[in-house]
């Protein structure tokens, strides 16, 4: 059985990216939110990455599949070509996490296979509450496949410090995803890290 020792990163750099992309449902195209949601179900998280709505890349996810949007011109005309990983049904489920991060770690300590993830998402990973990294990645490790990701995130650095952030990790079998927030508390004595995520697995069909 693996533990969640096993499948710890070290935090990675998470440098502020400005602009940051309005998260605005309603202002994606009428045509793409409709194709997102007969495909999704019910939402339950989603990015997009530009405030163009012609131009955005939007990654979302819902309780029957995952989708990832990608811009295209087809005839002169804006379109998004939609990539789509649909669920068993009933196999989402969800978990939430509240606490600080984890840690001082200054060694990854995790199975082989994770060494595969894209560089961005290990690093983001290495942020979370080591019960988060746990519950998101020991479902990958038990399959043995290989594994796959993708993280965004934006830092925010007025009116106080914060990170949001979103991310997905999957296998043939199975994908994980989470999003939240962490914020700088502490005062006057010494600043402590507070997250608030709630991450989902979901089986694959």
């Amino acid at each position: 059985m693996v533990d969640e020792r096993g499948v710890l990163h070290v935090p990675g750099a998470l440098p502020a990216v400005d602009p940051a992309a309005r998260q605005d449902w309603d202002g994606l195209r009428a045509a793409l939110r409709d194709r997102l949601a007969g495909e999704l179900g019910t939402l339950q998280m989603w990015w997009r990455d530009h405030d163009d709505p012609n131009r955005t890349s939007v990654t979302a996810f819902g309780d029957r599949a995952m989708c990832v949007a990608t811009p295209v011109t087809t005839e002169g005309r804006a379109r998004h070509r939609l990539e789509i990983l649909r669920w068993v049904p009933g196999s989402l489920t969800s978990s939430e996490f509240h606490g600080p991060g984890p840690g001082a770690v200054t060694r990854e300590d995790r199975p082989p296979t994770l060494g595969a993830l894209p560089t961005p998402v290990r690093d983001l990973l290495g942020h979370l509450p080591a019960p988060a990294q746990w519950y998101l990645q020991v479902p990958l490790v038990t399959t043995g496949d290989d594994v796959d990701g993708q993280a965004w995130y934006h830092v925010w650095t007025r009116p106080e410090p914060k990170l949001t952030a979103w991310l997905w990790v999957r296998t043939s079998a199975t994908v994980t995803f989470a999003h939240g927030q962490r914020v700088v508390r502490g005062g006057g004595g010494t600043p402590v890290e507070h997250w608030d995520l709630r991450c989902w697995r979901a089986t694959c069909a």
